[in-house]
């Protein structure tokens, strides 16, 4: 198994739940170590409620 350049560490770091900070591209070559793609959806937050300025 090839991991295209990503290493065993660099997947840990990525796989830690603790580290928040991860670069986008460094998610792309993980996911793409093992045949998934990496997909960002912006969602519109229901929760909150609108504000109007006067």
């Amino acid at each position: 198994m090839v991991l295209s350049a990503t290493s065993r560490s660099q997947l840990g770091k990525l796989l830690d739940p603790t580290n928040l900070f991860i670069q986008l591209d460094t998610l792309i070559k993980a996911a793409s170590a093992v045949r998934r793609t990496v997909e960002i959806r912006l969602k519109r937050d229901t929760k909150r409620q609108r504000t109007t300025s006067a």
